[in-house]
């Protein structure tokens, strides 16, 4: 398989969050990664959305993986996983593959790994396919806007990987999402997260 064109968002001053998700992929073959710097803006939110369309921008390819520098894996990541998972999305007709996220809403399992979403938010490990560029580019995103429910709302195929392969470590601030600079959050809402889903497993299998 070919590495994976890995884009990784980051903002020079937080050389922690660097030296970080470096570490994070030292030695992961499957990713070909690119730290791109996150554009400039008053608000987060706007200089991420203008970060990401950039990305999408000039992508080529099938897919390409939009990573945040605060992603790490789980211990249910394996990069067999990953391939054989992104397959099978792809024919699921995927737009958007989710590691793993810190809210979602209808959710629907679909298989041993996958669920089926309609919103979510956590972008740290977020694979965007090729049909979902172009309306990217086209698409409105005011001041008030969060980059995850936009692009969710775009997407005519959301999946998740249950259980996930991506969390966000919590340093406890946030340069986005002002609602998580509080020590705990971030873990809380993943954990509650991923409950959730299996709890969608439990009442599916039942």
């Amino acid at each position: 398989m070919h590495p994976i064109s890995a884009y990784i968002i980051h903002l020079p001053e937080r050389t922690e969050r660097l030296d970080d998700i470096r570490q994070t992929f030292a030695g992961q073959s499957a990713f070909d990664l690119h730290i791109i710097t996150a554009k400039r803006h008053m608000r987060g939110n706007v200089g991420l959305w203008q970060t990401i369309t950039g990305i999408t921008g000039s992508a080529s390819g099938e897919y390409i993986l939009l990573c945040e520098d605060d992603h790490r894996f789980t211990d249910a990541y394996t990069p067999q996983l990953l391939f054989a998972c992104i397959g099978e999305a792809k024919a699921l007709g995927a737009e958007l593959l989710c590691g793993g996220v810190s809210w979602f809403s209808e959710g629907t399992v679909v298989s041993e790994r996958l669920l089926s979403v309609k919103a979510f938010t956590g972008l740290q490990f977020t694979i965007i396919f090729q049909p979902l560029f172009n309306r990217l580019a086209r698409a409105s995103f005011g001041d008030n806007d969060a980059a995850d429910l936009v692009l969710s709302g775009l997407s005519r195929g959301t999946y998740v990987f249950h259980p996930f392969i991506s969390v966000q470590h919590d340093y406890g601030y946030s340069d986005v999402t002002p609602e998580n600079n509080r020590p705990g959050r971030v873990d809380h809402l993943f954990l509650a997260a991923e409950e959730k889903g299996g709890l969608l497993r439990w009442n599916t299998a039942r």
